[in-house]
């Protein structure tokens, strides 16, 4: 799945990358709804966790190279989508601070 989407991600709308943000969103922490619950084995919870990892991993690849903060946002990745966008107004101030 990883490997599809960072092949294909340059030609996607805006649209079709908020329904990827949604199907992410899904899949972000969904192993946190296992805990507890005696009819989940230890190896379906680590694959849950693993699935979950993989998808907040491809999420953050995403809204770095491509989408900004808010396809992190629609991920529900808030805290992520606020560190880009600090990041990006700290490489703005160097750029323009550079110039003058």
């Amino acid at each position: 799945m990883t490997q599809e989407f960072t092949r294909s991600w340059h030609g996607l709308g805006r649209q079709t990358s908020l329904t990827l943000a949604a199907s992410l969103r899904k899949q972000i922490g969904a192993h946190a709804a296992l805990v507890g619950r005696s009819d989940v084995t230890q190896d379906e919870y680590l694959a849950a966790r693993s699935a979950s990892d993989r998808a907040e991993s491809l999420a953050k690849y995403l809204a770095d190279h491509a989408y900004g903060p808010e396809f992190a946002r629609a991920c529900g990745l808030t805290t992520y989508a606020r560190e880009l966008e600090s990041a990006t107004a700290r490489n703005a101030a160097r750029f323009m601070a550079s110039y003058f």
